[in-house]
């Protein structure tokens, strides 16, 4: 069994946003579309062509082209140490720019993993920055993809309202 391993940087992207928790989580919900599994499954089971699935994911995916895949609310479990955490976990994609990945390897990036946060405050959307990510894999193929990716997630951003600060680390 062979092993690799490459140690390549990443760009993390946080915005202090206007919002109170709460607000921060429906503002950004709001903003997004939700998979719908049972949509997706049933597309499989009858074998649907290309351009229904494309028909059925532009309905679901939100004004940005991205839609909440999977949610975890990890505050909520680590809450119960009695000390409030208010942070939840997002996996955003879209099924059609799954599609478009050329890479096999990318598929543990893409859809990627957006956090919300409160802390001292604060409430902030952190993410990864899907070109940096992709940009790990040396495929010079993803980079458009990777490229519309930061697009929309700076639409979202701009959308929900002008962030306080943007820094990247």
């Amino acid at each position: 069994m062979l092993t690799t391993a490459t140690k390549k940087l990443v760009e993390r992207v946080e915005v202090e946003t206007p919002f109170n928790f709460g607000g921060l989580v429906a503002a950004f919900e709001r903003q997004l579309g939700h998979y719908d599994k049972a949509i997706g499954e049933e597309l499989v089971r009858r074998h649907a062509s290309w351009a229904e699935v494309t028909a059925a994911m532009d309905r679901i995916s939100g004004p940005h082209g991205l839609m909440i895949m999977a949610h975890l609310e990890l505050g909520r479990t680590v809450s119960l140490t009695g000390s409030l955490v208010e942070c939840s976990l997002y996996l955003v994609g879209n099924p059609l720019i799954i599609s478009e990945i050329t890479d096999v390897k990318a598929g543990m990036l893409v859809p990627f993993r957006v956090e919300l946060y409160a802390d001292a405050g604060k409430s902030v959307i952190s993410y990864d920055r899907p070109s940096s990510s992709l940009d790990t894999l040396d495929n010079r193929a993803l980079d458009a993809l990777g490229s519309s990716l930061d697009a929309k997630m700076q639409s979202l951003i701009g959308a929900l309202a002008s962030p306080v600060d943007t820094t990247v680390k």
